[in-house]
């Protein structure tokens, strides 16, 4: 697990069980998370269902990183050697997510493998399971 990961734990924790209190169902999502985090929650949260999906991008590329238009492009006037970085980075946190989800047995979806749309369905059969 990261660094940062480990050290966002409590407060993620805190708004969980202020989410619990507050809400049916909620939803946290961030890079900052870890797939440690079901596990954990459940045991602080006892009696409160939790459900967890990450997503990557394992091949994910330099034109991928240029061809974004979200809301926080943040890739304008970057060098190609920066994008390089960037969705280098990327790749190697994808993979490590991929493989701590598999230690911890927590679905793990590849938007590169199975495309955006495909992902989104699948995430959201993994969050919003019955049973």
């Amino acid at each position: 697990m990261s660094l940062l990961a480990e050290a966002m734990y409590p407060h993620v924790e805190q708004a969980a069980e202020v989410c619990a209190e507050e809400a049916d169902r909620f939803l946290i999502e961030g890079f900052e998370l870890a797939p440690s985090y079901p596990a954990r929650l459940r045991a602080a949260l006892a009696g409160t269902e939790v459900r967890a999906c990450f997503l990557g991008h394992g091949s994910f590329s330099i034109a991928d990183l240029a061809a974004y238009r979200g809301p926080k492009p943040q890739h304008h006037g970057a060098s190609p050697a920066e994008l390089g970085e960037a969705a280098g980075w990327i790749r190697r946190r994808s993979r490590q997510l991929r493989d701590e989800c598999g230690q911890v047995e927590v679905p793990y979806v590849d938007v590169g493998e199975v495309g955006f749309e495909t992902a989104m369905i699948n995430a959201g059969r993994h969050l919003l399971a019955h049973g």
